[in-house]
């Protein structure tokens, strides 16, 4: 399989920024539109909050929810 895609992320106030992606997936036989819209909340300079709704052209619609800990 291949993969192409883009995406774009941006400020949305000071402690949030905004993400977004779309792209193609190239299967055998067929190719599937993917996109993945999320946020993420910037609480420190050490620790950011994310969640993001997605859709990956292989298992269909999901929720993602992640932390990020710079130390």
């Amino acid at each position: 399989m291949s993969e192409f895609n883009i995406g774009s992320r941006i400020w949305l106030l000071q402690n949030i920024e905004g993400t977004g992606q779309i792209g193609m997936l190239n299967r055998r036989d067929d190719t599937v539109f993917i996109w993945s819209v999320g946020a993420r909340f910037h609480s420190t300079e050490a620790l950011s909050l994310g969640a993001d709704i997605k859709d990956g052209g292989i298992y269909g619609p999901q929720a993602q929810m992640s932390v990020e800990f710079t130390f």
